[in-house]
């Protein structure tokens, strides 16, 4: 049976299941303490890792929020922090969300090109967005040379408006 795209015909039971928002805490928490729209968060989180605190990726990415070990390295640097689990919620959250609002800086908003970079990399999308010079947002993500990448920037962009409708419910 095909699913309703339509959420508000769905009971509050179905639409949690389809949408789930756990971890409210620490997505509350890093969304406040990054200036990132936890719908955002979610949005990731169920498109990176379907929830499952444990996923590891084929390329290695970890977590919720499937942070490569390099860019939570990263991450860990610029918010001071030494030690953290990828695996643990709490840190892939604040990770992820640090991440998602150092993306969110630089791409000036632009919500395909930090979900393009949080998906094969932010130099990508530069090189992407120079080839593709002046094309509106629906032609620029046709024209992602990356399959995975672009059906990423729509799934993405399907999950945030959802959350978006439903968080605000």
């Amino acid at each position: 049976k095909k699913i309703q795209e339509n959420i508000f015909l769905e009971s509050d039971d179905v639409v949690a299941s389809l949408l789930p928002s756990p971890f409210a805490e620490s997505v509350d928490a890093s969304s406040q303490e990054f200036r990132v729209a936890k719908e955002m968060v979610y949005s990731i989180i169920k498109a990176e890792s379907a929830f499952n605190q444990k996923a590891v990726s084929g390329a290695g990415a970890v977590g919720l929020m499937q942070l490569m070990p390099v860019t939570a390295k990263d991450v860990a640097k610029n918010i001071k922090v030494t030690e953290y689990d990828m695996k643990v919620p709490s840190d892939a959250i604040r990770f992820g969300s640090f991440y998602l609002s150092w993306l969110e800086k630089y791409f000036k908003g632009n919500f395909s090109d930090m979900v393009a970079g949080y998906n094969a990399g932010a130099g990508n999308v530069n090189k992407w967005r120079k080839q593709n010079a002046g094309a509106d947002e629906d032609l620029y993500t046709e024209k992602v040379p990356f399959d995975e990448t672009r059906g990423y920037i729509l799934k993405t962009q399907k999950y945030l408006i959802q959350y978006r409708l439903v968080l605000l419910k």
